[in-house]
């Protein structure tokens, strides 16, 4: 699982796949994955920028808190600007989605720094 990691610490490889390479359960692959994610630096593993943003947001301590709803449900709202939708869908001021969304800032959606360039 390790080698098939993508530049940017993403893991896109289906699990079937990883099972059926590795003759391993699908139960074991997931649970492998699941462990995978724990490392640091955190977000590691995730298929993609959600997850990636949620496992950030989990390990410090912000589950179920408006910012860890508003990337499970309004990360595209998010880059489009559309903080007027999100205050309308979750009954939030305006100013409660910005301060969401400045926590999000704080996040690292590149957890490997594949796209940074090299320092010198």
């Amino acid at each position: 699982m390790i080698d098939s990691l993508e530049e940017n610490g993403f893991f896109t490889v289906p699990l079937e796949e990883v099972a059926s390479k590795t003759h391993t359960s699908l139960s074991e692959v997931t649970e492998a994955l699941h462990i995978l994610q724990k490392l640091e630096p955190h977000g590691i593993f995730a298929v993609d920028l959600r997850e990636c943003l949620l496992i950030q947001l989990d390990f410090a301590g912000m589950r179920n808190t408006n910012t860890w709803n508003i990337v499970n449900n309004y990360l595209e709202e998010v880059a489009k600007g559309r903080i007027s939708t999100i205050s309308r869908a979750l009954s939030l001021s305006t100013a409660q989605v910005r301060m969401c969304i400045e926590q999000i800032a704080h996040l690292n959606p590149d957890v490997l720094g594949s796209s940074d360039p090299p320092t010198s």
